[in-house]
Parts: C-alpha cells; sequence; structure tokens
C-alpha cells in the first residue's frame, strides 16, 4: 500500500456562557456536537458525557480501519459489534498541575464473518497495529 500524506484535523468548540455549565458545543466540519454531563454530576444532560465521546469517536476509528483492512484483504466481513471501557480516575483531572485521568481504554470486537480463526486473528492484529 503506498504511503499516503498526512492529514491534518481540527476542531472549535466553547461553552457559550456560565449558565452552560458543563455544556460544551464544538463544530466538526458541517456538524455540531454537544458534549455534556448528566444532571446526576451537574449538567443539563444535553449530549453525551467527554468520556462517551471518547469511546464514540475510537469505535468509530476502529470500524473505518476493519474496513478498510478487510477491502484490502478480500475478507467477508458481515459485521463488527464494538465495546469500548475506559478506567477514569476523577482525582488526577483535577489535580494542578494536571495528570493522566484516564488510566485504561479497553475495546473488545466480536466479528461476524467468512473467515478462519487463524485469519480473524490475523484482521485483530492489522486492525489494532
Amino acid at each position: 500500500m503506498p504511503e499516503l500524506d498526512l492529514i491534518n484535523f481540527a476542531v472549535a468548540g466553547c461553552s457559550g456562557n456560565p449558565d452552560n455549565g458543563f455544556c460544551s458545543s464544538t463544530k466538526c466540519g458541517e456538524h455540531k456536537v454537544v458534549v455534556d454531563y448528566p444532571e446526576a454530576w451537574g449538567g443539563s444532560d444535553k449530549g453525551p458525557n467527554p468520556m462517551d465521546t471518547i469511546m464514540c469517536g475510537l469505535i468509530g476509528c476502529e470500524q473505518i480501519i476493519s474496513t478498510k483492512v478487510a477491502k484490502e484483504h478480500d475478507w467477508t466481513v458481515r459485521n463488527v459489534c464494538w465495546n469500548c471501557s475506559i478506567q477514569y480516575n476523577p482525582n488526577k483531572s483535577t489535580a494542578y498541575p494536571a495528570k493522566q485521568a484516564i488510566e485504561k481504554i479497553h475495546i473488545d470486537a466480536v466479528v461476524d464473518a467468512d473467515m478462519t480463526q487463524e485469519e480473524v486473528d490475523q484482521f485483530g492484529e492489522i486492525v489494532h497495529y
């Protein structure tokens, strides 16, 4: 596969005003993404919380990569179901100076395909390379 050029991604967001609390609206190209906390956490529940948003982004990347890998190898993949979890330490996110609060990210995939177990294992290794 030929070497691809680097692609730069950028987004811009703001909370609008202090009355929005934790709510943040970010423009991503032509799309608007609203991130908030549930009311039980002090937010207004206008969108998913930041950790859910990170996990959605990771699963989206995994799905796109897995689709490309399957096409490159002529593997018939009918469906891939993803589960993602994050272990988060809130004590680190409020510390100053800020420390890495995400301690662990775990992603599982269930692959429905016409592939041998060896091919499924190879598929997983390539997707996570």
